[in-house]
């Protein structure tokens, strides 16, 4: 079997043993009552906003993951090509849409000056589409810290600045505290887990795309060789 058949599915397969291994979990905290515990302790919806947030930002790596995964295919196809002599499977390829037929139509006929010039402009493009999914996670983060004041917000309510005058008051205020600090502590919870499970995913965009720079500016050398 070609090497090229045996990576062809390896993002995304990395993808779906990351996201297995992490509804797992989640199904474990759901069966121990843990998941419906927090939804029902969550009157300020400030945990759901932090997890509509953190699907969103999943949804937009996986869309790039998915993408990256088709453009190294199509990579490793041409270079199998290539290597093969097959000249029309070539040419197919490159008039299509892809990162690598962009890349080899910027490269054809420039000097070898250009040509580094060009290659440090295609790696700095790539590396900026992936950037924004890398501060998502720096978002999430935020997004939980924020939460978590709000939450005390809520918890401190209670504290109007009345004058207590019987251990009665205190004891009523002591009582109406926990439940803020659910409020508080719940969303920050999903926070600090839903930004340790998009790191493991952001990092398999991450690789991907270093791969596809690579592998891309190999077959415009190759390519540069065989004309």
């Amino acid at each position: 079997m070609e090497k090229s058949d045996d990576t062809k599915f390896l993002l995304l397969k990395r993808w779906l043993i990351v996201n297995t291994l992490g509804l797992f979990a989640l199904w474990i905290f759901w069966q121990t009552g843990q998941v419906p515990h927090f939804i029902a302790n969550d009157s300020a919806y400030l945990s759901k906003i932090v997890l509509g947030f953190f699907i969103f930002i999943m949804f937009v790596c996986t869309v790039r993951i998915w993408r990256c995964s088709h453009e190294l295919n199509v990579v490793h196809d041409y270079q199998r090509l290539l290597s093969l002599g097959d000249t029309a499977g070539c040419t197919s390829i490159l008039s299509g849409n892809s990162r690598l037929a962009g890349h080899i139509q910027s490269i054809k006929g420039v000097s070898t000056e250009g040509h580094k010039i060009l290659v440090d402009e295609f790696r700095q493009s790539m590396e900026n589409k992936i950037a924004g999914s890398g501060n998502d996670l720096t978002r999430l983060i935020q997004l939980g810290v924020i939460t978590i004041f709000i939450g005390f917000a809520y918890a401190l309510i209670g504290f109007d600045g009345t004058v207590l005058t019987s251990q009665k008051q205190l004891f009523d205020l002591i009582r109406t505290v926990p439940p803020g600090i659910r409020i508080a502590i719940f969303p920050g919870i999903v926070a600090l887990c839903g930004a340790w499970w998009y790191d493991y995913i952001f990092a398999i965009l991450q690789d991907g795309t270093e791969h596809l720079i690579s592998e891309i500016v190999k077959a415009g050398v190759h390519h540069e060789e065989k004309d």
